[in-house]
C-alpha cells in the first residue's frame, strides 16, 4: 500500500509540476532507493552553478590575442549564414562600443578581415585601442551610481575579483576593462566547455534578470539558464565573446545613461 501510494504521488508529482517531482526527489529516493527515483522521476535535473573562477593575469593592452590560436568549435554555417551574421556582429558592436553606425567603408572593411580569418574579438579589440576610443577614454566621462554598483557585483561574482575605486576611473575606460577582464575569463575556462558554458550561462540569465531593459533579442532576455548553457555549447567560441562584448557595453550603456 506505502509503495503503491509512493508510485502514483511520483506520476502526479511528474505530470502535472516536474520542479514538485525534483523537490520530492530525496525522499523518494530514501523511501525506494535512486533506481527507482530515476525510473519514476527520470534523470535528475541539471544544476547550473557558476564554477570557481580562475585567476588571471595578463597585460590588458596586450594584442598578443590576434596571434592566439584557441581550439573552436567548428561552425555548422554557410558562408552565406556567417557572411550574414557577421554583418550584424559589427553593426551591433559599433552601436554597443561606439554608440553609432559603422559606415559602409568601415562596415566592409571588417567584414572583409572577417571573411578571410580574422577573429570577432580582434574586430573588438581594435575598436577599443584605436584613437577614436582613446579619445573617449580621455573625456571627462565619469560612472553613474548604477554603473559603480554594477561594476561592484560583477567583478568579484563572474571575474574573481574586485575593481578598487570604479568611481574615480572614467566610464568607457570602465567598459573596455570589464569586457577585457571578461574575456580573459573566457580564455581561462576555455579549454572546459562545461565550466565554460556554465559560467556563460549563470552570466546571461542574471543579466537578463537584473537588466530586462538592456535587451531586445528573445535568447539575451532569457533568465533560463540552461537555454543559454546549451546555446554556449553549440556555438564557437568566438560567437560567444562577441555576445558577451555586446551583453557588458550593453548593460554599461544602458546603466551609464549613453
Amino acid at each position: 500500500m506505502v509503495i503503491f501510494s509512493v508510485l502514483s504521488f511520483c506520476v502526479c508529482a511528474q505530470e502535472e509540476t516536474p520542479s514538485f517531482g525534483e523537490k520530492a526527489r530525496p525522499w523518494v529516493e530514501k523511501m525506494l532507493g535512486e533506481e527507482w527515483a530515476m525510473k519514476l522521476l527520470g534523470p535528475k535535473a541539471e544544476v547550473i552553478e557558476l564554477p570557481p573562477i580562475p585567476q588571471v593575469v595578463s597585460d590588458s593592452k596586450s594584442t598578443a590575442v590576434y596571434d592566439k590560436k584557441i581550439a573552436e568549435k567548428k561552425s555548422t554555417l554557410t558562408k552565406e549564414e556567417d557572411q550574414k551574421l557577421n554583418y550584424f556582429f559589427i553593426k551591433e558592436l559599433y552601436g554597443a562600443v561606439r554608440g553609432v553606425e559603422p559606415q559602409g567603408e568601415e562596415l566592409n572593411r571588417w567584414l572583409n578581415a572577417l571573411d578571410q580569418g580574422g577573429t570577432r574579438e580582434g574586430v573588438y579589440r581594435a575598436l577599443v585601442l584605436d584613437d577614436q576610443y582613446v579619445g573617449l577614454e580621455n573625456y571627462n566621462k565619469a560612472p553613474t551610481r548604477e554603473v559603480v554598483q554594477f561594476i561592484d557585483w560583477y567583478f568579484p561574482r563572474f571575474l574573481g575579483k574586485k575593481f578598487n575605486k570604479a568611481e574615480k576611473i572614467n566610464f568607457f575606460t570602465l567598459k573596455r576593462e570589464t569586457v577585457e577582464k571578461s574575456l580573459e575569463v573566457v580564455d581561462a575556462l576555455g579549454t572546459n566547455l562545461d565550466l565554460l558554458s556554465s559560467w556563460y550561462a549563470v552570466l546571461s540569465a542574471e543579466l537578463a534578470e537584473k537588466y530586462p531593459q538592456a535587451f531586445k533579442v528573445d535568447l539575451r532576455k532569457s533568465v533560463e539558464k540552461k537555454r543559454h548553457k546549451l546555446w554556449a555549447q553549440s556555438s564557437p567560441q568566438q560567437h560567444l565573446k562577441s555576445e558577451l562584448m555586446i551583453k557588458v557595453h550593453t548593460v554599461l550603456n544602458l546603466l551609464g545613461g549613453v
